[in-house]
C-alpha cells in the first residue's frame, strides 16, 4: 500500500512537471505569435485591438487569458475605446474541438465596459464592425455614409461545424450609451451589471441572470428568463421574470415581471407584460423595434395605479396637485425613438381623488364678476353647511373620467366629467405635453346646494338652469397649476337679459346695475342699455 502510494505521488509530481511544461512552451508559442494573433483579433472586427498580455491557462480546463482588451472605437464616432476589459478569459473544450466543434466551456468578462454612441443621424457605432459576409452585400443594406468592413474567406478552407458556448459570466461590467440623435444628447450609464448565460449554441434556450445597477449604486435590476432556442427558426421566443426598481425620478418599483415575446422580423412582440407597480398592476401587449425607426406599440390595462406616482414617473410638475387610484386603458403608438410624437387613445378613470391647492368650485364662483361677490351669494348662512366644499384648498371628487386622444403632442377630450358631493363639472378641450392647457367647462352645483341657495336669496332663482341647479360656464387657459378658471360671463349676460325681457328678476338686476328703488331705464332704449350696462358689469 505504502508502495503504491509514492508511486501515485510520484505520478501526481510528473504530471504537474508536465503540464507546467507545456503551459510554458504554449506561452512561448503565444508569446512569439503574439503580434500575429492580435492581427487576426483585430481583422476579424475591423478595429484595432490592444492587450497587455496574452497567456495560456490551463487550470480550471485549457484557454487563454486576455489582460486589459482594449477594441477601438469608429473615429468617426469616439477616440475612447468601443470596449475594454480587464481580462477575457476563454476555455475550450479539446474532447469537442476533436469532433470539428469549436467546444467554448465558457467565457469570462471581467469588468467590461461597452460604449454605444448613436450620432445625430441615427446611426450607431456598432454598425461599422466587421460583417460576417463578403461582396456588395455587406455594405447594401448599410448607412449611406458608413463602410462595412469585411475579412476575407478562403472558400476552400474547412467549414466548423458548428459552435457551443456552455457558460458566459459577466463580472461588474458596465454600459455606456450617448444619444446624440437627441438634443441635449442623453446618456444613460449602467453599472455593477453581472450577467450568466448557459448553453449557447445548443439546440436548448439560452438561460439568462441578469443584475445590474441602472442610474444607481447599487443593483436594482434582477431577471431570469430564457431565449431561444435561436437556430433554425426566423422566431425566438423569450421569457423574463423579475422584479426592477428603485429607478427613475419617482423611484418606481416592478415586482412580480413577466415577459412572454418573440423576436422576429427586427421586432420585439410582446403577448404578455405583466407586474405589479405603483400600488396598482399592469396588464399590456405590444411591439418594440429592435433597428430603424419603426413605430413601437402598447395596449393594455393599468389597474387601481396611484395617481400622484403616475404622473411622478415623467417628473411632472402637476404629479404634486393631483393624487386618487386610477384605471388607465392604453392604446398608444409612435415612433420608438420620438416618445413625444406618440399617439392613440387612453381611457382614464379616477376614484376617491384630490387636485391639491385649487378649489375649483370656490375658483369659479368667486370670479363672477361683478356679482355682489360669493360672500353675498353664497353668503354666511350657506357656506357653514358647506364648509368642507369653501374652506379647503383643495377639491375633492368621487370620480373623474376623460377619454383622451393623443396626438400632435396634445392630449384631446370632448368628455371630461368630474362628479363630487356637491357639484360636477363637464369640460373639453386639450393638454399639451408641455402642460400648456385650453378646456372649456361648465360647474354644476348639486341640487341641494342650489335649493339652499334660492332659500337664502330668493333672487338666485334666475342664475339657476332648467335643472333648477346653479350651472356656470368657463373657460381655463394657461399653464396647468398656474392658470385660474374664468366664468363665461356671456352666458350670464344672455341668462340675466332673458330674465329681464320676462319681467323677472328686476330687483337681482337693480342690485347688479346700483339702481335705487326700482328705477327702470328709458323704456325705448331698454334691450340695448341693458345689454350695454351688462356687459360693462362683466367687463366685456
Amino acid at each position: 500500500m505504502r508502495t503504491l502510494a509514492i508511486a501515485a505521488g510520484v505520478t501526481a509530481v510528473i504530471g504537474l512537471a508536465l503540464l507546467l511544461g507545456v503551459a510554458l512552451f504554449a506561452n512561448r508559442i503565444v508569446a512569439s505569435h503574439h503580434d500575429d494573433i492580435l492581427a487576426a483579433v483585430q481583422k476579424s472586427v475591423g478595429r484595432p485591438v490592444s492587450i497587455a498580455a496574452m497567456q495560456v491557462r490551463f487550470w480550471g480546463g485549457p484557454g487563454v487569458r486576455l489582460d486589459q482588451l482594449r477594441i477601438a472605437d469608429d473615429p468617426r464616432f469616439s477616440r475612447e475605446p468601443f470596449v475594454e476589459a480587464a481580462a477575457v478569459t476563454v476555455r475550450v473544450s479539446l474532447g469537442q474541438a476533436l469532433r470539428g466543434i469549436v467546444g467554448v466551456t465558457s467565457i469570462a468578462l471581467k469588468q467590461p465596459v461597452l460604449h454605444l454612441i448613436r450620432d445625430a443621424g441615427g446611426h450607431w457605432n456598432y454598425t461599422t464592425l466587421t460583417h460576417p459576409c463578403s461582396g456588395p452585400d455587406c455594405t447594401a443594406n448599410g448607412p449611406a455614409h458608413i463602410m462595412r468592413v469585411s475579412a476575407a474567406t478562403d472558400e476552400a478552407a474547412p467549414l466548423v461545424a458548428r459552435v457551443a458556448i456552455d457558460r458566459v459570466d459577466v463580472d461588474d461590467g458596465t454600459v455606456i450609451l450617448d444619444d446624440r440623435s437627441k438634443q441635449p444628447t442623453q446618456s444613460v450609464r449602467t453599472e455593477h451589471i453581472d450577467v450568466t448565460l448557459r448553453h449557447i449554441g445548443s439546440n436548448q434556450p439560452i438561460t439568462v441572470r441578469l443584475d445590474m445597477a441602472i442610474q444607481r449604486t447599487a443593483h436594482n435590476v434582477h431577471l431570469d428568463g430564457s431565449i431561444g432556442p435561436i437556430g433554425g427558426t426566423p422566431t425566438i421566443p423569450i421569457r423574463v421574470d423579475g422584479d426592477i426598481g428603485p429607478l427613475g425620478p419617482g423611484d418606481v418599483r416592478i415586482s412580480n415581471l413577466h415577459l412572454v415575446a418573440t423576436a422576429a422580423d427586427a421586432f420585439l412582440r410582446m403577448s404578455e407584460l405583466n407586474g405589479d407597480t405603483l400600488g396598482g398592476s399592469f396588464a399590456l401587449t405590444g411591439q418594440y423595434p429592435l433597428a430603424g425607426d419603426a413605430d413601437a406599440a402598447l395596449k393594455g390595462q393599468l389597474t387601481h395605479i396611484n395617481l400622484a406616482q403616475l404622473l411622478a414617473v415623467n417628473g411632472q410638475d402637476v404629479a404634486k396637485q393631483m393624487d386618487g387610484a386610477a384605471n388607465v386603458a392604453l392604446d398608444l403608438h409612435g415612433p420608438s425613438s420620438a416618445p413625444n410624437l406618440v399617439s392613440g387613445q387612453t381611457v382614464v378613470d379616477v376614484h376617491d381623488g384630490v387636485i391639491k391647492d385649487f378649489n375649483v368650485a370656490d375658483e369659479v364662483l368667486s370670479r363672477i364678476s361683478g356679482l355682489p361677490g360669493v360672500a353675498t351669494l353664497v353668503s354666511s348662512n350657506i357656506r357653514p353647511k358647506y364648509k368642507r366644499l369653501f374652506d379647503e384648498h383643495q377639491t375633492r371628487f368621487d370620480t373623474l373620467h376623460a377619454t383622451l386622444e393623443i396626438g400632435e403632442q396634445r392630449l384631446r377630450s370632448n368628455d371630461i366629467a368630474i362628479i363630487a358631493s356637491d357639484f360636477g363639472i363637464k369640460a373639453e378641450g386639450w393638454m399639451g405635453f408641455d402642460r400648456t392647457a385650453d378646456l372649456a367647462g361648465t360647474l354644476q352645483m348639486s341640487k341641494r346646494f342650489s335649493d339652499d341657495l334660492v332659500s337664502d336669496i330668493k333672487e338666485a332663482k334666475y342664475l339657476l338652469n332648467d335643472n333648477g341647479q346653479l350651472a356656470v360656464p368657463f373657460r381655463l387657459r394657461g399653464k396647468l397649476g398656474e392658470a385660474k378658471p374664468t366664468p363665461d360671463s356671456q352666458y350670464l349676460i344672455t341668462l340675466l337679459t332673458r330674465a329681464v325681457g320676462r319681467g323677472a328678476a328686476q330687483q337681482l338686476l337693480d342690485g347688479l346695475l346700483g339702481r335705487k328703488g326700482g328705477q327702470q331705464p328709458d323704456n325705448g332704449a331698454q334691450p340695448n342699455s341693458l345689454e350695454k350696462s351688462l356687459r360693462n358689469l362683466f367687463g366685456h
